[in-house]
C-alpha cells in the first residue's frame, strides 16, 4: 500500500504570500527513501533575495528528519538562476528529459 505525504512551505511578507514550495513523501516501500521538491514559486518583486533557498534548505531538513536518502526536483534547463541555486545548495543533476513537452 502506497501512502503520501506533502508539506507545502509558504514564505509571507507582512501577511501577504511571497513564496511557495511543496515537497512530497512518498510513503511506497519500494522508494521509501525517495521525496521530491516542486511548486517553487517566488512572487517576482521578491526574487533575488534568498526566499527560495531559504525554503529548499527547510525541505531538505525536513527530509532529513524523516529519513529521506534522496531529494529530487526538476528544473528546465533554460531555468538557469534556479539550476545555479540548486547547484549551490549542493544538488546534482542526475539526468536530462530530452523532447519533453507538456
Amino acid at each position: 500500500m502506497k501512502k503520501e505525504m506533502k508539506v507545502k512551505l509558504v514564505a509571507d511578507a507582512n501577511g501577504e504570500v511571497i513564496g511557495t514550495l511543496s515537497i512530497d513523501f512518498r510513503h511506497d516501500p519500494w522508494v521509501p527513501h525517495v521525496a521530491e521538491i516542486s511548486n517553487v514559486i517566488v512572487n517576482p518583486n521578491f526574487r533575488r533575495r534568498g526566499i527560495s533557498t531559504k525554503m529548499t534548505e527547510l525541505a531538505l531538513e525536513i527530509a532529513k528528519e524523516k529519513e529521506i536518502k534522496i531529494v529530487k526536483i526538476e528544473v528546465e534547463t533554460k531555468n538557469i538562476p534556479a539550476l545555479k541555486l540548486y547547484k549551490k545548495i549542493g544538488f546534482k543533476e542526475y539526468g536530462k528529459i530530452m523532447g519533453f513537452r507538456i
